[in-house]
């Protein structure tokens, strides 16, 4: 249902509003016909107004802030007014098109046929209907390319943290790899090969020197040799030494060369 504000003066022609739709609801405010007196219609819900030209030399202004506040959604406003060879000419039109720009939709001079004035009032509510519905539209298809816009970004985001882990991955792969060649390397020398920390923490240790001083593959990671020489005591000495050397060869800062006599 679709309602028509009506403003005219107590000494204006009545409409005609039997003619019409009746799925339309009319109603009129109790406008007076002093020039000064305020319309009160800015909280009122309407699809259509129809108005006199005393009513529209009032709210002339609201009604541009009105149809400026409605927008995009088409807000019209009818203007009926008397015509220049109307009968009655106290109040003939002489409103400009500049003073209708952008405020006026559609002009109905009287005198005019009951049919022309619902001919007018559908076509205007019908636009209206129609740029509700596309309004409607838009705002369907501005959600949904928010929507797309969330899942292309969340989309893209998952797609970068995947390459970051598969890049870990790959170099994950490349160092076990490059360990296992080191690895592979390491236990094919005959010569004694110890990797420590900066703690002297032993960190890998080849067979041979693991069979040297009698070690065992699962205990020595982490330990110091003074801590190793608790677990081969035979060895408790030549490994304190080893100790020893490797504080001055850390101090020293370069690379350190020494003979150390292991039993």
């Amino acid at each position: 249902m679709s309602r028509i504000l009506v403003l005219l003066d107590r000494h204006q022609q009545p409409l005609p509003i039997q003619c019409l739709n009746s799925k339309h609801e009319v109603f009129a405010l109790d406008s007076a016909t002093s020039a000064n007196s305020p319309v009160e219609m800015g909280n009122i819900p309407f699809d259509l107004c129809i108005l006199d030209k005393s009513n529209f030399d009032r709210i002339s202004s609201l009604v541009a802030t009105l149809k400026t506040a409605s927008a995009p959604v088409f807000l019209p406003f009818l203007l009926v007014s008397k015509g220049i060879n109307s009968a009655d000419t106290d109040s003939p039109f002489l409103l400009t098109p500049e003073q209708l720009e952008g405020r006026i939709d559609d002009l109905l001079l009287s005198p005019f046929p009951p049919t022309e004035l619902h001919f007018r009032v559908e076509n205007l509510l019908a636009r209206r209907q129609l740029s509700l519905e596309l309004h409607n539209i838009q705002e369907v298809v501005q959600k949904r390319n928010l929507a797309e816009n969330v899942l292309t970004a969340s989309l893209q985001a998952s797609n970068e943290n995947l390459q970051r882990e598969i890049y870990k991955r790959v170099e994950v792969e490349a160092t076990l790899r490059s360990n296992s060649y080191l690895d592979s390397l390491m236990n094919a020398m005959p010569d004694i090969v110890c990797f420590k920390d900066a703690e002297g923490r032993w960190q890998e240790a080849n067979p041979a020197i693991l069979e040297l001083f009698e070690l065992c593959r699962d205990e020595y990671r982490g330990l110091k040799d003074s801590q190793l020489g608790e677990l081969s005591t035979f060895y408790r000495e030549a490994l304190a030494a080893c100790e020893v050397s490797d504080r001055e060869a850390w101090h020293k800062g370069s690379v350190s060369r020494g003979e150390e006599v292991i039993p």
